[in-house]
């Protein structure tokens, strides 16, 4: 989602807002993000009525990946886990994710296999 602000040119946030800084203005970047993405999905999810559970999905994910960048900072031991989180190596957090990122693209290739069956001899 935050890609969607970042392919914007470099100024457009400062024109609309310019007193904006620091985390106030990745909030700002990062709602106009959320909601460009779900727009997108609820739109895509309406224009293809035959394949929409895959779009609703995602936009299902982008709400709660919005609604819950807003209420972390309300939830018990989140600035600790962000802390524990600051501190790894660097390389950590990428490696983990490229992890994750296979493990999804495994599963959701076997998921989408067709299931082979065994030829059935032709009865005479």
């Amino acid at each position: 989602m935050p890609v969607a602000t970042r392919l914007l040119p470099g100024s457009w946030l400062e024109s609309l807002r310019p007193n904006l800084l620091g985390i106030v203005r990745f909030t700002v970047s990062f709602d106009i993000s959320c909601a460009i993405a779900l727009a997108i999905g609820l739109a895509l999810a309406a224009s293809h009525p035959r394949a929409r559970k895959p779009f609703l999905a995602v936009s299902l994910v982008t709400l709660v990946q919005w609604i819950g960048f807003h209420l972390a900072d309300h939830v018990a031991g989140w600035r600790s886990f962000t802390a524990i989180i600051g501190d790894a190596p660097v390389l950590m957090l990428p490696l983990f994710g490229a992890l994750l990122g296979t493990a999804a693209v495994v599963l959701g290739w076997r998921a989408g296999a067709p299931v082979r069956r065994p030829a059935t001899r032709a009865q005479g």
